[in-house]
């Protein structure tokens, strides 16, 4: 696992062998980067369930002004730290350490907002709905927001979920990438 693009390319990240964290694969990191490379520059991320913060990493390595990683699992907290160490990532990268549902409703009492959400809970905690029906209504989301979801290619995921509509899927193996936004926003 490495970072692929960006300032910090080529930097190879620390991982943890355990059922909690499967971290995506780079042919699965490099289809998602192809395809938001043009949105990142300057944007808000949020890297939700961060695990060893392999997304985060990367969204701040290609141009992401700031990027938040949450994770409550110790190990995984630990294995980001580490990244972090070795990416000499600073101050665009806030490491939140909570519950995932806990972390979102302090971000939405501190009004932050994001550019691009990426969804990617363990798999068989099958959260992937619960996680986008939460976003519904949520203040962090703006308009113009990208809600990334990587998921199980068995998992079903409706079409619309509120105004964030299914825009865009990826099968890559048995992974599937599945973009939602209140707008169009891919050409």
């Amino acid at each position: 696992m490495r970072i692929i693009g960006g300032q910090a390319k080529g930097t190879c990240l620390s991982a943890f062998k355990g059922k909690q964290i499967r971290p995506t694969l780079d042919r699965v990191k490099e289809s998602l980067f192809n395809q938001i490379q043009p949105y990142l520059e300057g944007a808000h991320f949020l890297d939700w369930f961060a695990g060893t913060g392999n997304i985060g990493l990367e969204a701040w390595s290609r141009g992401a002004s700031k990027a938040i990683l949450i994770e409550h699992n110790p190990q995984a907290l630990q294995t980001i730290s580490d990244n972090l160490k070795k990416c000499k990532a600073g101050e665009r990268i806030e490491v939140i350490r909570s519950d995932a549902f806990q972390a979102l409703a302090r971000l939405e009492k501190q009004q932050v907002q994001f550019d691009m959400v990426y969804i990617d809970p363990p798999f068989e905690l099958n959260l992937h709905n619960t996680c986008l029906e939460s976003l519904v209504e949520s203040p962090i989301l703006k308009e113009t927001t990208l809600t990334i979801v990587e998921h199980h290619h068995k998992t079903t995921l409706r079409k619309n979920y509120g105004k964030m509509a299914l825009r865009r899927e990826r099968r890559l193996g048995d992974t599937w990438l599945s973009f939602f936004s209140a707008r169009p926003l891919f050409t």
